[in-house]
Formats: structure tokens, C-alpha cells, sequence
């Protein structure tokens, strides 16, 4: 079984990091189904209109569905789910090469 070394730590192996990889690619799933919801209930509040639609709809269009939307693919945003599975899928291809090279 491949050992992966590099920044993982000396016992990690391939089968961890691609573990990890599919618990967040679950982890963005579940976040893409939130901001599904949430779409739906903004819509809603902006069909009631008035104040609530002001502020419920406003709001969670605004802050939450944006915020959710950072975490989930936001290039630039640390600790978004992308910019996780990226790192994994440099350091896996990264370590891949190596592998070859020896």
C-alpha cells in the first residue's frame, strides 16, 4: 500500500487522503442542498413581500446563501470545501509524480 509522507505525515497513506477527499465531497453536497433550501425560502419570503421579504429574503440572499456559497466553491475564501479538495488533488498528483520519477 502507498505511504504518503510529504505534508500528510509519515503514516498517511493514498487510501486516508482519498477518504478524506470523498467525506468532503459529501460535505459539499450537503452544503449544496442547504443552499438549495435556503434559495427556496428566500424566494418565498420575496413572494410574501413587504418587510419580510425585505429582511428574510434580503438577508438570507445576502449573508447566508452568499456566505454558503464562499464555503462551498469561493476560490479566495480559506476554508472553503474547493480549496480543500484542490489541495488534496495537488498533493495526491504531486505525489504521484514523485512515484513515477522513482
Amino acid at each position: 500500500m502507498k505511504r504518503l509522507k510529504k505534508t500528510a505525515g509519515d503514516n498517511v497513506t493514498e487510501k486516508q487522503i482519498l477518504e478524506l477527499k470523498n467525506n468532503l465531497e459529501g460535505l459539499r453536497e450537503s452544503l449544496q442542498n442547504t443552499i438549495y433550501e435556503a434559495t427556496k425560502i428566500q424566494r418565498q419570503a420575496d413572494k410574501i413581500g413587504g418587510e419580510i421579504g425585505r429582511v428574510i429574503g434580503g438577508q438570507l440572499q445576502s449573508y447566508f446563501i452568499g456566505t454558503l456559497n464562499n464555503f462551498d466553491s469561493g476560490e479566495y475564501q480559506p476554508g472553503s470545501i474547493s480549496r480543500f479538495i484542490k489541495l488534496l488533488d495537488d498533493f495526491l498528483q504531486e505525489w504521484n509524480e514523485t512515484e513515477e520519477e522513482s
